[in-house]
């Protein structure tokens, strides 16, 4: 709120919560015996970090910046997972060179720091949960159109158009 001092980022706490993180990914990437106890490694040492990086009550979506935290997370997991599939769909589905699929993810890079340019222009005067919610229609909408390149006959320009939509709306 204003006139309240800003906390620092707890340093420690990040960097804990970042190799909580890489050591979870290690142990979801492998397949072996080490995977589950790496995963839950990862696990017990990342939380504790997390917890104390982001609002009190995020995990919970209390009112306020904590529901608007919550809703930004979640957001950026469904964006992430549609941004890897992508490339994917476009080489494997589609017969796109790696090049040509590339540049849909390059063209969203560009206007999600249009979106984040025009969000520090009016965070000030828009509430973080009216910009949350504008984000996730962005993103929902260009959600729909990367799913258009799935429908046979659908052309795949949608793809493009739709992600470059929702790297807006990040």
């Amino acid at each position: 709120p204003p006139g309240e001092d800003a906390e620092r980022l707890p340093l420690l706490a990040a960097a804990q919560t970042a190799v909580g993180l890489a050591i979870l990914l290690g142990g979801l990437t492998l397949v072996n015996l080490w995977s589950i106890p790496l995963a839950l490694a990862g696990l017990v040492i990342g939380v504790p970090g997390l917890l104390r990086i982001v609002p009190r009550g995020t995990f919970a979506a209390r009112p306020g910046m904590p529901a608007a935290a919550m809703s930004m997370f979640l957001l950026s997991g469904a964006f992430f997972t549609a941004d890897s599939f992508i490339p994917l769909m476009l080489t494997e589905l589609h017969g796109f060179s790696y090049a040509r699929a590339a540049i849909v993810i390059t063209v969203a890079t560009v206007t999600w720091s249009l979106g984040s340019w025009w969000q520090s222009r009016n965070a000030e005067r828009i509430a973080p949960g009216t910009l949350v919610t504008i984000g996730a229609c962005f993103v929902l909408v260009g959600m729909a159109g990367v799913a258009s390149g799935l429908v046979a006959g659908v052309p795949v320009l949608l793809v493009y158009v739709g992600w470059t939509i929702a790297g807006g709306g990040m």
